[in-house]
């Protein structure tokens, strides 16, 4: 019985150990992925501002700016089919991928 205990705790330490270990990988990820994405804003950030597109007193909107200038390429490129078109301009209220989803 003493034996099966023993082994019991081994594999446990075993499994205890790789996971903690997966963990810090996973963490170490999660770390690299925000930096990644901070740099990704800050470069857009900084193309928007290089082609004279300012940011608002609410801070970054890169998203918001990106998304209403496709949507207005997407409309200038769309024949109008009828007046009753849905306005996609109304999706201009969008400020962040967080909010969608809401």
């Amino acid at each position: 019985m003493q034996g099966k205990l023993d082994q019991d705790l081994t594999t446990t330490r075993k499994a205890l150990t790789q996971v903690t270990d997966e963990l810090e990988q996973v963490s170490k990820l999660a770390d690299l992925i925000y930096e990644v994405s901070q740099r990704m804003g800050a470069v857009t950030d900084y193309l928007l501002k290089e082609h004279g597109i300012q940011e608002s007193s609410r801070g970054s909107e890169s998203f918001e700016v990106i998304l209403n200038s496709v949507v207005e390429k997407t409309e200038a490129q769309e024949p109008r089919k009828d007046a009753e078109t849905v306005d996609v301009g109304s999706r201009s209220n969008v400020s962040g991928p967080a909010e969608m989803g809401s």
